[in-house]
């Protein structure tokens, strides 16, 4: 609702409320007060009627009585009728022009233990209160006296003309009073709202006409000085934009630029890479042509001049052979080193549960051999990374736990804890054995290429390239891997990754 109407009902509103409750007032309790003072006005005369009667209809002054009941009845508008009937009920005296109205003896008869008696009749289709009054304890009669409230509608009806007047007057004045206020205050504000709405959708060159040095002048001066404001700081935003816009546009012509060279790096890169992959493979190829000549070679003078040959002679096969065997391990160890970096599969969602399971599996053979007992954790979680890669991590730490293990009855337990990594909590992954253990001055060169802290022939013999691999893998990945151990005792092998 606008101010305006709230301003408008906010006046009539009062206004309608007083004048119904005026009205209540008038035709309630305005006119049961008059009703009671007419009555007791009735009551009074007849008392000083029934009085002054006695005498009169002693003496069988007819005449004199009815000069009494007549000059009583013009003396007020209010009593229809009055008249004097005696003690067997039959009328005296009468103020009637037209004759008694018999009836009007039986309508109110006088009880002995009530002094007066008030009865309401309809004469001449008016309503009359008839109040009757006993002479001499009703040895000489009553006297009745029928009194009208034409004078009781005429004052409610003179009120209720005054009332309406003045309620008319009000309301003329209250419009009067609403539409000044609305001249003076209501408009001044419309116009403010509009400049508003103007200024709102993006007009500020709009202002308040500043009328009046009241509030409503200061707050049209207020609305003034934000609309400027307002306009200046628009007009530093939008320079700040251009400049913005044109920092943009240089950063986005940098940054193309950048793209186009590095696209140009990636590419040559890419190309390095397949040349790499291609000289690598090559390499790895010519490397490895000779010593299967040599391995060939050394298999069949065992066998074609075995009888030829001390046990000096074979023995010197026997170790060319196994020499070029061992070199063939080191150069594809080699080169699935330098592959690590090089080929990026992609991250997926993986369940380490089955993963670590799998790589069980592919383990059985020599798990068995050994009678190792294995122990998983059934809460290690899902992880994001390179399956392929974090399956060969397990693999070679699992693989290591078993090999380097001399109890009759090894142990190697999988799982997960939370550990601080860098100054953070994280979920760190092990694999625990009962093994032969690490000294603790090798926990950082144990993780360098081919490096072995036993003969080669120990414990299966093996190049030293396994945990080499697991550190460039976990590296990739953004973790971390290190090693707890106690010689004799067994080693855990912790890693994390993100």
């Amino acid at each position: 609702m606008s101010i305006r109407n709230k301003l408008f009902f906010g006046n009539i509103i009062p206004i309608l409320c007083l004048g119904i409750s005026m009205f209540v007032f008038i035709n309630t309790i305005f006119e049961r007060t008059l009703l009671k003072e007419l009555t007791e006005k009735g009551v009074a005369i007849v008392h000083n009627l029934a009085a002054q009667s006695p005498n009169l209809i002693l003496t069988d002054d007819i005449m004199s009585l009815h000069r009494l009941i007549d000059d009583i009845k013009e003396e007020s508008q209010d009593i229809t009728y009055i008249f004097i009937a005696d003690e067997k009920e039959r009328p005296l005296i009468h103020t009637f022009a037209e004759g008694f109205p018999a009836d009007l003896l039986r309508i109110n008869p006088i009880k002995e233990e009530k002094d007066y008696s008030i009865q309401l009749i309809k004469v001449e289709e008016e309503i009359i209160q008839d109040i009757a009054v006993p002479i001499l304890e009703g040895k000489l009669g009553s006297i009745h006296l029928g009194i009208n409230e034409r004078s009781i509608r005429k004052k409610i009806a003179q009120t209720l003309y005054i009332l309406l007047t003045f309620l008319l007057i009000t309301l003329i004045l209250s419009l009067i009073i609403t539409y000044l206020v609305e001249g003076r205050l209501i408009q001044p504000i419309f116009e403010i709202a509009n400049m508003a709405r103007a200024v709102g959708q993006g007009d500020l060159e709009k202002r308040v006409e500043v009328k009046t040095k009241d509030e409503i002048g200061g707050l049209a001066i207020s609305f003034n000085q934000m609309t400027t404001n307002l306009k200046k700081a628009m007009d530093e935003l939008e320079l700040e934009k251009k400049s913005l816009e044109q920092k943009v546009y240089e950063r986005t012509q940098e940054l193309e630029e950048a793209n186009i060279k590095l696209k140009t790096r990636a590419e040559e890169l890419e190309a390095v890479n397949k040349e790499l992959e291609s000289f690598t493979h090559s390499a790895s190829h010519d490397l490895k042509e000779p010593l299967r000549g040599i391995q060939s070679f050394s298999q069949f003078l065992l066998e074609d001049y075995a009888d030829k040959l001390d046990e000096t002679g074979k023995d010197y096969l026997k170790r060319l052979s196994a020499s070029a065997n061992r070199m063939k391990s080191l150069i594809d160890d080699l080169l699935a080193l330098s592959r690590i970096s090089r080929i990026k599969n992609p991250y997926t969602s993986v369940d380490a549960n089955k993963l670590v399971k799998e790589v069980l599996k592919q383990l059985k053979p020599i798990i068995e051999e050994k009678n190792v007992k294995v122990e998983i954790d059934d809460e290690l979680p899902f992880i994001y990374c390179d399956e392929v890669k974090i399956k060969e991590v397990f693999h070679n730490l699992i693989s290591n736990a078993v090999k380097y293990n001399v109890q009759k009855q090894p142990r190697i337990e999988i799982g997960i804890e939370e550990r601080l990594v860098d100054g953070i909590s994280q979920s760190v992954f092990f694999v625990k054995d009962n093994g032969i253990g690490i000294e603790e001055k090798y926990f950082e060169e144990i993780f360098g290429i081919f490096k072995r802290l036993h003969l080669k022939d120990e414990y299966g013999g093996g190049t030293g390239a396994g945990l080499a691999i697991v550190k460039r893998v976990i590296t990739d990945h953004g973790g971390h891997v290190w090693v707890k151990s106690t010689p004799g005792q067994g080693s855990t092998f912790y890693f994390s990754i993100r």
